[in-house]
């Protein structure tokens, strides 16, 4: 309140004292209310209080903040007393502001002291996790993310990444994804699930009383897999998604029959339709699902990657083993790098020759000798670059031109790791094209080592199966 009222003085707006009375107020009339224990969260850097989207996340949580960093003032700090505010000098004003903004904990001097401090400080207040904010073209109060992560897991807290750009502001879709994942781990302990060797998980075909279902809803293509008590897979299937999720839900409840009792957890795109509160066990974040698989099949590795190649986003999981939380990161609104590249080009394909598959594509572009490399960063411009060159390209030029997409998709997907895991590392690929033997051939080249998947589990239904997983 305090940086409220400075800066309304400074402004000469009067509405300075008035706003924080109704605040004072608020505060007053929410403390005489009866409220349900939540969990205490904190945040770092610039709050984009505009995103209701994000809050109404964090509110259904049950989640309050209990430490912010734009507020985080410390003592350090020398503040002009409220009722000599009127009669300082402009002189007097700019040099106690740049006093402030120089010694403020999220500002300059030692950044990396400071952020270990703020962290510290938010733990002892009682935060079970971190929210990070970061804005392109507005770093004056962003130091280095991963200093800024560390710091917060060397405090013990949980942590998220949310990035965005401060004038088109946050993508909804992975802010949202990464919120939510967050929010949920906050929520649920750590536990590893009772499969104990990953060979061992086949098709069965024998009957059992309960089902768990999983639903992926996928931006382009929506998959399911069935799984009984002993989280053995029983079936899965994809299909196109369309953009009628509840209508999806019911069609595969029509095809699984009412015959037993089944329980049903949905993920994805649509996952948090409300719609679906009342009609499913379980509503997740395709993250979360995706790291209840990994720790389910994944027992045996440490400091492993995750990359989930989709229609429309790619995500990264870092993980020092598979009890802990893994480290996340996806693209933001661009679809640059990811599956979308491949089908439109195949979609465009089609239009002449109906029976090519995806698997044409790779086995086409695995034929090269070589890339012809993909020379543009944007997914729009990729496609339209590409099918321009297949269209004028003979036999030999357009497997080139194809291993150069796969290149393309492998090099953004290596933008997105950890700075000191880009050169090389072991990799769990999943999503549509992760057993292309083009793409695994060119993480191979790359310096990769990659994990194969158990037999009779298909890379893309592995959001799916974590997504059955999360049922009790």
């Amino acid at each position: 309140m305090h940086w409220h009222m400075l800066f309304s003085a400074f402004w000469g707006d009067p509405m300075g004292y008035s706003i924080c009375k109704q605040l004072k107020e608020d505060f007053i009339q929410e403390l005489s209310k009866e409220h349900k224990p939540g969990t205490r969260i904190s945040f770092f850097s610039l709050i984009p209080y505009g995103r209701s989207d994000l809050w109404r996340k964090i509110t259904e949580a049950n989640c309050y903040t209990t430490f912010e960093g734009v507020n985080y003032l410390s003592d350090k700090l020398s503040f002009i007393a409220m009722d000599k505010i009127h009669n300082c000098s402009e002189n007097e004003l700019f040099e106690n502001l740049a006093y402030n903004l120089i010694h403020s904990p999220m500002r300059g001097l030692d950044m990396a002291k400071k952020t270990e401090t703020f962290m510290n400080d938010a733990h002892s207040n009682g935060a079970k996790g971190m929210v990070i904010f970061t804005h392109e073209h507005c770093q004056m109060l962003a130091v280095r993310l991963d200093e800024v992560e560390k710091a917060a897991t060397h405090a013990g807290l949980k942590s998220v990444s949310i990035s965005g750009d401060c004038i088109l502001g946050m993508p909804p879709g992975p802010a949202g994804i990464r919120l939510g994942t967050f929010l949920n781990s906050l929520r649920t302990e750590n536990k590893v699930l009772n499969i104990i060797d990953p060979d061992k998980i086949s098709l069965i075909t024998r009957k059992v009383n309960d089902w768990r279902v999983g639903v992926d809803f996928g931006s382009g293509f929506s998959k399911y897999a069935v799984i009984d008590n002993d989280n053995q897979l029983i079936k899965y299937e994809m299909f196109n998604s369309g953009i009628d999720y509840p209508h999806l839900l019911e069609e595969i409840k029509l095809k699984l029959g009412n015959n037993r009792n089944i329980h049903f957890a949905v993920a994805g795109v649509g996952g948090d339709n409300p719609q679906f509160k009342d009609n499913v066990t379980v509503q997740t974040t395709e993250i979360s699902a995706l790291i209840q698989a990994v720790r389910s099949i994944c027992l045996q590795y440490v400091g492993f990657t995750v990359i989930d190649i989709g229609t429309q986003d790619v995500k990264v999981l870092k993980f020092n083993n598979p009890a802990d939380e893994p480290w996340v990161n996806t693209n933001k609104s661009c679809g640059a790098g990811t599956g979308m590249v491949l089908k439109q080009i195949l979609e465009r394909w089609q239009q002449t020759n109906p029976e090519i598959r995806f698997t044409d594509l790779d086995d086409m572009a695995f034929d090269a000798a070589k890339s012809e490399l993909v020379n543009t960063t944007c997914g729009i411009f990729a496609v339209t670059n590409v099918v321009s060159a297949l269209v004028q390209s003979n036999t030999g030029r357009r497997k080139e031109i194809l291993r150069g997409v796969y290149e393309y998709i492998a090099e953004q997907a290596i933008r997105l790791l950890p700075n000191n895991e880009k050169q090389s590392g072991l990799l769990l690929l999943t999503g549509g094209i992760a057993n292309h033997r083009t793409l695994n051939q060119i993480f191979i080249e790359k310096g990769f080592e990659l994990i194969k998947l158990p037999n009779k589990i298909h890379p893309q239904f592995l959001v799916a199966y974590g997504t059955a997983l999360t049922v009790n």
